[in-house]
């Protein structure tokens, strides 16, 4: 799964549910500003990162 297609699934599954991303930053132990890099796609972020939102929307049924 490339980056884009996580993002992608991340920013439809806060849409949907509401979740807020400072949710989730804090369930994936990151940063909020981590994550909005990651949202608005201004800078890179680890693949480290990216697995931690797939593991977090795997468990929460959104991949």
């Amino acid at each position: 799964m490339t980056t884009g297609e996580v993002r992608k699934c991340l920013i439809e599954f806060c849409e949907n549910t509401g979740v807020k991303y400072t949710y989730i930053a804090n369930r994936i132990e990151v940063h909020k500003s981590t994550l909005s890099h990651f949202i608005i796609n201004d800078r890179k972020v680890s693949r480290n990162i990216v697995d931690k939102i797939i593991n977090y929307l795997k468990e929460n049924n959104a991949l």
